[in-house]
């Protein structure tokens, strides 16, 4: 089973192995060509995804630094609510 994310479904779709159209080598290991219900061509590799982006340094909404604990840098102000 392979669940490839389908841009023309915008969603991972669960794929069995009637939906495998090839199988070759590719310059990170072996990689599946899957056609989609939508009959989208998807191509699955056994290559590790990446790895999630990191947390950001700056608190998004205050625009101040993250604190030493991980709470956001206007916390102190939220505090006495």
């Amino acid at each position: 089973m392979f669940a490839p994310w389908c841009p023309t479904c915008a969603r991972r779709t669960l794929l069995g192995p009637r939906r495998v159209e090839a199988v070759e080598p590719g310059p990170t290991g072996p990689r599946v060509v899957l056609r989609c219900f939508c009959e989208t061509l998807l191509v699955w590799s056994a290559a590790a995804e990446a790895p999630p982006a990191p947390a950001p340094a700056v608190d998004p909404v205050a625009g101040r630094p993250w604190s030493e604990d991980g709470t956001p840098g206007h916390a102190a102000a939220v505090r006495g609510w």
